[in-house]
């Protein structure tokens, strides 16, 4: 259940957590939008990742044969070769479904959040995420 707002009847838990609660759910579009409601599951998402593959073909035929020889060149994630920070996906800490904050229901039917946790979104700890390759054929 998302919040309607800090007087929220449906809702009770103590002023830092409801206060720091808020403050995230304002921050996210799709939890603002979704305010008063129980929200569907994986409603909210990463941003989008850009990556552009880049690959050179060239065909040299050999003189006399039937035979060809090919001669490739591929950059996998040209972006992030270009920039680091461009092509790389980031995400929220595994599981996906890490709560922000822990939920309860008392004895009138009111969510109790405590405990919340700012979600800390992380970048791939893989240093460089492009990868180049060259590639002969040999074809008969």
């Amino acid at each position: 259940y998302v919040p309607d707002g800090l007087n929220d009847p449906l809702v009770t838990g103590d002023a830092e957590t409801l206060g720091a609660l808020n403050n995230f759910i304002n921050s996210e579009g799709c939890l603002s939008d979704a305010r008063g409601s129980i929200i569907d599951r994986h409603a909210c998402r990463t941003r989008w990742v850009n990556r552009l593959d880049l690959h050179f073909l060239q065909e040299i035929a050999l003189p006399g044969w039937d035979h060809r020889l090919e001669l490739t060149f591929d950059i996998e994630n040209l972006t992030n070769l270009i920039d680091n920070d461009w092509g790389r996906q980031s995400s929220f800490l595994q599981p996906f479904n890490a709560p922000v904050v822990d939920v309860a229901i008392n004895d009138q039917g009111q969510y109790v959040y405590s405990n919340f946790r700012e979600p800390v979104e992380t970048v791939s700890t893989i240093p460089s995420v492009w990868k180049m390759q060259f590639g002969i054929r040999y074809r008969f």
